[in-house]
């Protein structure tokens, strides 16, 4: 089932929702209302999308619904909002990702146009089992774990003077396919 995280923002900021779903091969029949798609992953692994939301005012509350087409097998859903000085209106850079059905070892490129500063976002999905460990990812910090089948883990970095050109996430667990997307 879906799961979700909430928080009291202090400033208005961009809502960003990230849905996973066990099945590799789906589609988005219908987009999270008012919500704009940034990355979605699928063929291998679990199919994943990444959605935002900008100019969310610290008081915002609701519901964004993901309906994916092609068949169900368990799905997940977080929900969380980024919040920013006052003022100042996050912008997507880019995304890259990677999706694998026969290895928990996924390396991601740092995606295009990223520059020291930026703020990144990692999401990492697992099909199949709820006890998947997500490791590998030094220097990210996690934000949310949906911690149920399909595994749905949240992370976020700031890009440093002399970021590396690869991630590397490695899942521990026995699910077949696994996910990564970093947004910046």
């Amino acid at each position: 089932g879906p799961a979700a995280v909430s928080i009291t923002p202090t400033y208005q900021g961009t809502l960003v929702g990230m849905f996973n779903n066990n099945n590799g091969s789906l589609t988005v029949s219908v987009d999270p209302s008012g919500m704009t798609q940034r990355a979605l992953v699928t063929g291998n692994g679990p199919s994943m999308a990444f959605y935002d939301q900008s100019n969310q005012p610290a008081s915002a509350t609701g519901t964004r619904t993901l309906t994916w087409s092609g068949g169900t097998s368990g799905a997940t859903a977080l929900l969380m909002q980024i919040t920013n000085e006052s003022n100042v209106v996050p912008v997507f850079v880019n995304s890259a990702d990677n999706a694998s059905t026969g290895t928990g070892v996924l390396t991601i490129n740092k995606p295009t146009n990223t520059q020291e500063g930026d703020f990144m976002i990692a999401i990492m999905a697992a099909g199949q089992s709820d006890n998947d460990t997500w490791t590998g990812d030094t220097g990210w910090t996690e934000v949310a774990d949906a911690n149920q089948a399909p595994n749905l883990r949240v992370a976020y970095k700031v890009a440093g003077a002399s970021e590396g050109s690869t991630y590397t996430f490695t899942n521990t667990g026995s699910g077949a396919g696994k996910s990564v997307s970093v947004v910046s």
